[in-house]
């Protein structure tokens, strides 16, 4: 009976040894996730960064583009426009006259 009792104890012993080796080795795992982890967001900050700067540079090479490529289209939009001007005063033809509609509102009874 006292031999049981000394080999339940030694059991009991190894298995406590065993869950603290487990213990352990998964708080070491965890810390070496960690770090990693802690690497890739310094990373990633670095790389969001870099797009946050690509995109403002896009963005202001397309405002520069739509400048460039419409001012001269504005310029012979209007021109075009005066000349037909021109042209309509000079052969005496009008624009068509619009219609103006005012309507009435009435109020409720």
């Amino acid at each position: 009976m006292e031999t049981l009792l000394i080999v339940a104890v030694i059991l009991t012993a190894l298995a406590i040894i065993v869950q603290a080796g487990i213990l352990v080795s998964m708080y070491l795992m965890s810390r070496r996730i960690t770090n990693k982890a802690d690497l890739l967001m310094n990373d990633s900050h670095a790389i969001t960064s870099d797009l946050k700067t690509a995109a403002n540079h896009v963005a202001e090479t397309s405002r520069m583009a739509r400048r460039v490529v419409t001012k001269p289209i504005r310029e012979y939009s209007a021109f075009a426009s005066a000349m037909a001007e021109g042209l309509r005063t000079f052969l005496k033809k009008r624009k068509p006259e619009e219609k103006v509609v005012i309507k009435e509102e009435r109020p409720a009874a």
